[in-house]
């Protein structure tokens, strides 16, 4: 009789897998198989909009000792799924409170292209939003949860963020992701654009007491921020803050930038990327601000940062550079700037330079030095 492997080698065999089906079959094999292919076959639980999807995972939860085994949870909606069972899918969500060590939870929802014409209706992905948003309010997950990832939420106001029951869907969260896909609100002035921003982000943060990382990716260009709602919101853990495509302005007493500096005692990491400077004074101040004073501003606060990064950096940018997102720039463009135009409308391209990128490019240059400073002391 063949002496059977070592469990040690049986375990590294199996971990190799990399397809699924593989692995489930390595459960039929023996029992010795099946307690070593069961965390890695279980660990992550896919919901697709589709009655397999449902029936594969109330079984889970009726077999005895795997529902313990998931770790991670994955929602992925397609254009061309069945409308008709988007609720079906989102009662799914109802069973989260039903696996004890759940860590993460992924939803992936349908991207619009801003290049289709005419434009696809989003309503299926609001729908499938509003359903999953209603069952976690009434479904709160394990307080294991730790990193929730939303990935091409519609940026439109939704009441189903203010139902009570969903802050305690929020309060373990310590890693927040949050991409948007803007609709047919992509026009920066659109209310429920705004409200969006200015109000539902805010509130549903205000719930997240545990938060250590957040990442905020709006697909447009967002002024929501530089309102009251944010002025009161802090992260009192944050370590990690990325945000994209967001407007500063000369609010110094509230918005975006002083939610940023209210972080000075614990925020190490931030990135800002394809962000603006809104050149014209509006409302708050006399002067327009400049990026050199925003940076001497975190200069001063935020005392703890160890890594700064922005990009792409203001002023004309050269051939070769990128954007954001990997993109070739428009070397024509200035980077970094835009002007408020009146009944929330914002001019982007520029003639004539709109700033001197100079002074704020060397500006950003003096607060890595100093960031470099403070490490070495």
């Amino acid at each position: 009789m063949p002496t059977p492997l070592p469990v040690e080698l049986l375990d590294i065999i199996i971990s190799s897998l990399d397809d699924k089906e593989d692995i489930l079959t390595c459960r039929l094999t023996s029992s010795i198989f099946r307690s070593i292919a069961n965390p890695l076959a279980f660990r992550t639980l896919t919901i697709r909009v589709d009655e397999r999807s449902k029936i594969a995972i109330d079984n889970l939860i009726d077999a005895p000792g795997l529902s313990e085994l998931v770790r991670e949870i994955v929602y992925r909606q397609e254009d061309d799924d069945d409308d008709g069972m988007i609720g079906v899918a989102a009662s799914n969500f109802s069973h989260l409170a039903e696996l004890p060590l759940l860590e993460t939870v992924h939803m992936h929802f349908p991207i619009r292209v801003l290049e289709d014409w005419p434009p696809r209706p989003m309503t299926t992905s609001k729908e499938a939003q509003t359903a999953i948003f209603t069952t976690l309010a009434s479904n709160p997950p394990p307080i294991s949860l730790r990193r929730v990832e939303i990935h091409a939420l519609l940026s439109e106001a939704d009441t189903v963020f203010y139902l009570p029951g969903l802050s305690d869907f929020w309060k373990p969260i310590v890693d927040l992701v949050i991409t948007t896909n803007s609709h047919d609100a992509c026009e920066i002035n659109d209310e429920a654009f705004l409200e969006f921003w200015s109000a539902v982000i805010p509130h549903c943060l205000q719930s997240c007491s545990s938060l250590a990382s957040l990442t905020l990716d709006s697909d447009v260009i967002c002024q929501g921020p530089n309102v009251v709602d944010w002025d009161d919101l802090t992260c009192p853990n944050l370590i990690f803050l990325r945000l994209k495509n967001m407007i500063f302005d000369d609010n110094l007493h509230g918005g975006l930038e002083r939610f940023i500096t209210r972080q000075g005692a614990t925020l190490t990491r931030l990135e800002l990327l394809s962000c603006q400077v809104d050149i014209v004074a509006r409302f708050y101040t006399p002067f327009a601000t400049r990026w050199a004073d925003i940076w001497a501003r975190f200069e001063q606060t935020l005392t703890h940062l160890e890594t700064f990064t922005f990009h792409p950096m203001p002023g004309r940018p050269k051939i070769g550079d990128t954007d954001a997102d990997g993109e070739d720039v428009d070397p024509h463009v200035f980077y970094g700037y835009i002007a408020y135009c009146g009944e929330g409308m914002y001019k982007t391209e520029f003639e004539e330079p709109p700033r001197d990128g100079e002074t704020d490019r060397l500006a950003f240059e003096h607060l890595q030095d100093v960031i470099r400073a403070r490490q070495n002391l």
